[in-house]
């Protein structure tokens, strides 16, 4: 009796999907980013090394356009993973962990934190959003969205 051969298995990905490891750093940047935004703010700030830069301070120069490539594909990851992951990793946790990987890239980032009015006229529907959000000069890494120019940013990190 012979045996036929089997074909490769059908519930593994290909290996192109497999050779990501930017995906997987992105998903161990945003477990740890959310674990550490558990901590108070204070905390958290403090073992991320984010340092608050004056709303008037310019950039240090325009990024090479090697190091904008390079953002936008962490950008894409980071949101790629947050939308999979089987816990909460809201804008703040995304724009923290994207930091974290540019940081470690030599990419100089900026994470903005926004507040916006929600809602319309009527003051007990009415109230505020908040978002968070990481640039590499004008380019927005994460947390882009269709009215992110109704945020009045109140803080800003490097």
């Amino acid at each position: 009796m012979m045996i036929a051969p089997l074909g490769p298995p059908r519930h593994r990905l290909p290996a192109a999907r497999l050779a990501r490891p930017i995906l997987f750093e992105a998903l161990l940047e945003i477990a740890l980013c959310t674990a550490l935004t558990a901590l108070p703010e204070r905390w958290y700030f403090r073992l991320l090394d984010l340092r608050r830069c004056e709303p008037g301070a310019a950039e240090a120069a325009a990024p090479a356009s090697e190091a904008v490539q390079a953002a936008v594909a962490v950008g894409r990851a980071i949101e790629a993973v947050g939308r999979r992951v089987g816990f909460r990793a809201v804008c703040l946790q995304r724009a923290l962990a994207a930091r974290r990987m540019l940081r470690r890239r030599g990419i100089a980032s900026t994470v903005h934190f926004g507040l916006r009015r929600k809602g319309g006229q009527d003051r007990v529907r009415a109230g505020l959003g908040a978002h968070a959000w990481t640039t590499v000069g004008d380019v927005v890494v994460t947390g882009a969205l269709p009215d992110l120019a109704d945020y009045v940013v109140v803080g800003r990190y490097r």
